[in-house]
């Protein structure tokens, strides 16, 4: 982990019921690299709303800390929305900090997928493209973290 304590509003209701992210959180673990007999195992499922918002005189800060470890196996982040928005680049680092691998999340659904112990991931500051709007980026986070057997 960062070091940096981030605190996370609890979902309402509407989402924690929402059937499309009961679907969605399954598929997504469908895709991760799992050995076979981990997965009849209990798994912890963290799952966190965020709106990152610029404006011309304040950048928005996705990862202030910088390339970091979540503390869980598998970190997925999906786009939800971007508007307005300039930077708000993804990063994957190697855990020495070097750069492997950068993308933009630009439309809706697109997701970036991390093997948190293997590597690091940050995010670059927003700024918005017309300084007289805000930028505004939404993204969902989803971790999964296994829990021991039994």
């Amino acid at each position: 982990m960062s070091g940096r304590v981030k605190q996370f509003a609890p979902l309402r209701p509407p989402a924690v019921n929402n059937e499309f992210l009961h679907r969605l959180i399954r598929l997504l673990f469908r895709q991760l690299p799992i050995e076979p007999d981990r997965l009849s195992h209990p798994w912890l499922v963290d799952v966190h709303q965020i709106r990152i918002v610029a404006t011309a005189s304040e950048d928005g800060q996705p990862t202030p800390e910088g390339p970091h470890h979540d503390g869980e196996e598998f970190g997925v982040v999906q786009l939800v929305q971007r508007r307005n928005v300039a930077g708000g680049t993804s990063t994957v680092y190697s855990n020495d900090q070097e750069p492997v691998s950068s993308h933009t999340l630009s439309q809706p659904m697109d997701t970036l997928v991390v093997w948190d112990p293997h590597v690091m991931h940050g995010v670059s500051p927003l700024r918005p493209v017309d300084p007289d709007k805000p930028a505004i980026r939404d993204t969902l986070l989803i971790g999964y973290d296994p829990q021991p057997p039994g």
